[in-house]
């Protein structure tokens, strides 16, 4: 049973249409009495004309608008400098997307994860279990591969993984920019479980354990996107449409509905906000800490035990014997009360079909389980809230956004 997990995100982008050269011609009506051409006299349409009357001028502008997509093929694309990747949605778990590596590019199923900060791919001279079902990074292959060997390790909550740094292209998208990423030597044996190769980091590179910038700092610091903004859409296979969503440089606001509530950025390692309380059904949960770090990369919702059994005494929750932290729960949502979080002075209701997480055999597991991380007082937020929300995060400002998802 796999109680945290890394997770990610109908790419909508489209190629813009490019008029041809403009030419001017010089070629002059005859002004021979006998020339064949003709003028035809164009009338100018009143404002009193049936057409125009029935409309208002916004509603033919936009008439206008559709009428010359439908001639041009035009298909809707969002800014220049604004990409939105597709995202995989496994069993609401795992949210993955895809890069490429090198020249020619080698193409990888990546977790994006705001709870850590470095890229890395399985290489072809890891030996692990875990290497052999994925994709490997072959860097005699890339023209544009230059090595760099410094060692490094790093430790996940489901396992840990070691290599080296070296440099190549990484493309996402139509994006492309020349970083430093992990080759892994070695996996531990968690990742053989896991359909996406390897991770791409988007926390602050203070945490980094490769010591380099993240992917999306380096297309900040080369002006390849216009704005230090990326948000996260984790669309949900329960509501009949599976996948998922991450924009580069911008919001997508075909994916959230009403206002945007930023929370500013406690300490610029992980995405660290502010965690105002706690509620179910309404009822205020006495809990310990007033941190929160959102993370894309964690199925769960994850707390100090104290806060964790609090919630779960709640909501029905009952402790598994070595479960590490986790919680069964009653299948049955609809006997279940909402779980409310809060952030910024709001209140986040989070239904029950979002927190019970079914284990494919009738019985279900709380989407609240309890872990004293090392002294982090703090709660990590992972997808049982970033499902029902869109999240947005604001390098420029060093803030957190959040919207109701559509």
């Amino acid at each position: 049973m796999k109680f945290i997990l890394f997770a990610t995100i109908a790419l909508l982008y489209a190629a813009a249409v490019s008029p041809a050269p403009s030419t001017r011609s010089s070629h002059r009506a005859a002004s021979n009495p006998a020339s064949k051409v003709k003028s035809i006299p164009l009338r100018k349409a009143s404002s009193s004309s049936n057409f125009v009357r029935k409309l208002s001028r916004t509603d033919f502008v936009r008439s206008q608008l559709a009428r010359v997509a439908r001639k041009y093929n035009l298909k809707p694309r969002m800014h220049a400098a604004e990409q939105s990747l597709p995202l995989v949605d496994e069993s609401d778990e795992d949210w993955y997307g895809t890069v490429s590596i090198g020249t020619p590019a080698q193409n990888f199923k990546v977790l994006f994860d705001t709870g850590s900060a470095d890229l890395w791919v399985p290489s072809t001279s890891c030996t692990s279990a875990a290497c052999q079902n994925h994709v490997q990074y072959d860097s005699t292959k890339s023209s544009t591969y230059v090595s760099d060997g410094t060692p490094f390790s790093i430790q996940y909550g489901t396992g840990s993984m070691n290599g080296t740094v070296d440099q190549d292209v990484v493309q996402l998208g139509d994006y492309q920019v020349t970083t430093k990423f992990g080759e892994a030597s070695t996996e531990a044996d968690f990742f053989q479980q896991t359909t996406f190769d390897g991770i791409l980091g988007m926390a602050y590179s203070a945490i980094s354990s490769e010591q380099v910038p993240t992917p999306f700092e380096t297309m900040v610091s080369q002006g390849v996107v216009d704005s230090p903004v990326f948000s996260f859409y984790l669309n949900t296979a329960a509501d009949g449409t599976a996948g998922g969503e991450l924009t580069l440089g911008g919001v997508n606001p075909n994916h959230y509905t009403g206002d945007i509530t930023y929370v500013p950025v406690t300490q610029q390692q992980y995405w660290n906000v502010g965690l105002d309380g706690a509620l179910v059904g309404g009822q205020q949960v006495s809990i310990a800490t007033n941190l929160a770090a959102i993370d894309t990369g964690t199925t769960l919702i994850v707390m100090p035990t104290a806060d964790a059994k609090a919630v779960n005494d709640l909501v029905g929750g009952t402790l598994i014997p070595n479960g590490d932290g986790s919680y069964s729960i009653s299948c049955q949502t609809d006997s279940l009360p909402t779980f409310s979080i809060q952030f910024g002075g709001q209140k986040f209701d989070i239904a029950p079909k979002y927190y019970v997480l079914s284990n494919g055999d009738g019985t279900c597991v709380s989407g609240f389980a309890g872990m004293d991380m090392f002294g982090m007082d703090m709660w990590i937020v992972g997808d049982v809230f970033l499902r029902p929300y869109l999240s947005i995060y604001d390098l420029g400002q060093n803030r957190v956004g959040f919207a109701t998802a559509k």
